[in-house]
């Protein structure tokens, strides 16, 4: 990493407006779990331009870590607009988790629906659904006040999540939505 870090120096010592040698700069140092840190370089590149996606998609990420779930939610809503990425399956994924860590259960299991409409196959994708799914039937179980239409559905919604785990060995897959790091970005 530090050698990363001094080659991405080096760059911008070359050319002090290079957008790539900044943005990976905040990278190693994501990377590195200095979040304020990262967030302030990733800041300065979406300053110097707007239309570099990856500095936006990495904000949100940077948000996310800080446990600032608001505006992750929105920056990646933003991004996805702005460069056109509301069908990504890789961005829906990214939204989804955001909802997931922000308590709205109901949108990230909406999100990951979207998702899996988009890259059906994604295994992924298909686990965190189940893992939601899962999430949001114990929780409406749990509830004094539900009604029995609601509790039926609840058994349903666990009975498939179940079926879907049943196809993925669940003891070598965590949910991403609860991972620290990002898969593909």
């Amino acid at each position: 990493m530090e050698r990363a870090l001094q080659m991405f120096g080096r760059a911008l010592k070359i050319e002090p407006k290079n957008i790539w040698a900044a943005n990976g700069i905040g990278c190693v140092l994501a990377s590195k779990a200095m979040w304020q840190d990262a967030r302030d370089i990733f800041a300065q590149v979406r300053e110097a331009t707007s239309e570099f996606e990856d500095v936006w998609i990495n904000i949100a990420h940077v948000y996310i870590e800080l446990g600032q779930y608001v505006p992750a939610l929105q920056m990646y809503s933003n991004a996805m607009k702005k460069f056109e990425r509301e069908q990504d399956h890789q961005c829906l994924l990214y939204l989804a988790r955001a909802y997931y860590k922000a308590g709205k259960l109901t949108e990230s299991l909406q999100t990951l629906e979207k998702a899996m409409f988009e890259a059906p196959d994604n295994v992924l994708i298909k686990f965190n659904y189940a893992f939601v799914l899962k999430l949001t039937a114990t929780e409406v179980l749990q509830e004094v006040k539900s009604t029995a239409v609601q509790v039926r559905g609840a058994m349903e919604d666990l009975k498939t999540a179940e079926r879907m785990f049943s196809l993925y060995p669940v003891t070598r897959m965590k949910p991403c939505l609860e991972c620290a790091m990002y898969p593909e970005h």
